[in-house]
């Protein structure tokens, strides 16, 4: 229930049905804030400490799915749990590799 633009509430989302605390200005003006289906808003919050693992294809479509959504990179390397350097070379793979029209 909205009470104001400043209250700290409970935000419930109908598509991936995860629960967190925000300030309904916090989600419409800070980038930081918006909440995105599919991330694991606990991995965002962890260290920067990253791991050392190869990626599987998996993982390089649910990087081209938020590099196209507008996440950064450094959020994506994150939420995947790997280097911002190893996002940076997958994107730029991903542009090189498509074809113009």
């Amino acid at each position: 229930k909205f009470i104001n633009p400043r209250a700290t509430l409970v935000h419930h989302c109908s598509e991936c049905h995860k629960e967190w605390y925000a300030r309904p200005m916090w989600l419409l003006t800070k980038e930081n804030q918006k909440h995105v289906c599919g991330l694991d808003p606990v991995r965002m919050s962890e260290g920067t400490k990253k791991k050392n693992r190869t990626l599987t294809e998996m993982d390089q479509i649910k990087l081209y799915d938020m590099a196209e959504k507008g996440i950064s990179q450094s959020k994506i390397a994150t939420a995947l749990g790997i280097s911002k350097s190893t996002v940076s070379k997958y994107l730029k793979q991903m542009e090189e590799s498509r074809v113009l029209i």
